[in-house]
């Protein structure tokens, strides 16, 4: 993970869009829901370099859900019993800091980051708004850039509460910049579960909205462009394989800041990738 210079600012404000009906279950099955899912975010993503070293992050998601569908064949099985609804309110806000721990190439940085249980959930429509626990993800990440490209690698833990499974987390990213203001990027993300938690929020596994125990082999595509310390980015995000997750990919467009509180005559008019 990259790191700002001091005095540095990064802010980016994403719109997330998704509509599904079926989910991967725990065997990795794609299965079809009662109810017909549309999943909206809007992300505040913010990072601040406090020193040459140490940056600071927070991710913000508000959440904006609803559920549509005919549930009198589904609520008719005995042990059923499914409502249609909306539901908006903050998903997990997560803080924390990368440090720069080697200044060279390859770059090599570590970091931590808390999730809080900042959400909200329904039982009665299965609708929930994120985790519902804390989750503690410390990292390490390993990048090299080029003239016009570059790849950075991340390896992570996600230690969660309320009998949520922990996991492992991996994400490699291969960007390439033809020209200065223009920029498009690969990542392979993987989250493996620990089987570890029990957690069963119940109702959500027909909206396959934060369930436990997931897993995935998922990929994003990115693609931006700067005009000065503005830019405009946009990536779509899918899963070759996962388990207690949507079946479906999610588009996201986004808009960016970056540049020094403190003016200087050396600032870029580049914007590193970051969504």
């Amino acid at each position: 993970m990259w790191t700002l210079d001091k005095n540095e600012i990064y802010v980016n404000l994403s719109f997330s869009n998704t509509a599904y009906n079926e989910g991967y279950d725990s065997a990795s099955e794609i299965t079809i829901l009662p109810v017909q899912i549309a999943d909206r975010t809007i992300q505040l993503f913010a990072q601040y370099g406090l020193t040459e070293k140490i940056t600071l992050q927070l991710k913000l998601p508000y959440k904006i859900l609803v559920s549509e569908g005919d549930l009198a064949v589904f609520n008719s099985i005995e042990g059923n019993y499914l409502e249609t609804g909306n539901l908006n309110y903050f998903g997990n806000i997560e803080a924390g800091a990368l440090y720069k721990f080697v200044d060279d190439k390859p770059m090599v940085s570590i970091s931590f980051f808390v999730e809080t249980n900042t959400m909200d959930h329904n039982y009665l429509t299965g609708l929930q708004t994120g985790f519902n626990s804390f989750g503690f993800k410390p990292g390490a990440g390993v990048g090299w850039g080029f003239e016009k490209s570059w790849f950075h690698y991340y390896l992570g833990g996600e230690l969660r509460t309320h009998n949520y499974s922990s996991a492992i987390l991996s994400n490699l990213e291969l960007g390439y910049k033809p020209v200065p203001y223009l920029y498009a990027a690969a990542n392979l993300f993987v989250k493996r579960s620990l089987d570890a938690g029990g957690d069963c929020d119940c109702t959500n596994i027909y909206t396959s909205l934060y369930l436990n125990d997931q897993d995935y082999f998922a990929y994003a595509l990115k693609a931006g462009f700067n005009i000065d310390k503005w830019g405009f980015n946009f990536s779509y995000n899918g899963a070759f394989s996962a388990s207690n997750l949507p079946a479906e990919g999610i588009m996201t467009v986004g808009l960016q800041y970056k540049g020094n509180i403190i003016n200087k005559p050396e600032d870029s008019y580049l914007i590193t990738p970051k969504f």
